[in-house]
């Protein structure tokens, strides 16, 4: 449960910032309101997948463009959180031989 918990407190913000970067950035590229929100959404729900994809098409290359650059900026974040989990998976790791150790001497 604690590490479900985890990832749902880590990735919450990451899609939401993911999400509102990458409207902002498809506005700026001339797209509506609606279509970049739904552009946006397709890319976010595909955590990034869709990029080779709207690539691949001229009329949409512009928007694999701004969703690269949106992931990009959320590069360092990621990082922080995979370095946040070292520590985590020490603890964890700790707990479990104190516990162990402490089953062990008061069975004995």
């Amino acid at each position: 449960m604690g590490s479900a918990l985890g990832i749902a407190v880590l990735t919450t913000p990451f899609f939401s910032t993911l999400t509102s970067s990458l409207r902002d950035r498809l506005t700026s590229t001339g797209l509506s309101g609606q279509d970049a929100e739904q552009l946006g959404g397709v890319v976010t729900e595909s955590a990034g997948s869709m990029i080779p994809s709207l690539s691949a098409a001229p009329r949409t290359a512009a928007a694999a463009d701004a969703a690269r650059e949106a992931m990009t900026g959320l590069e360092v974040s990621t990082y922080v959180c995979a370095r946040l989990l070292v520590p985590a998976l020490a603890a964890t790791v700790f707990v479990a031989a104190m516990t162990a150790t402490a089953t062990t001497h008061a069975c004995g």
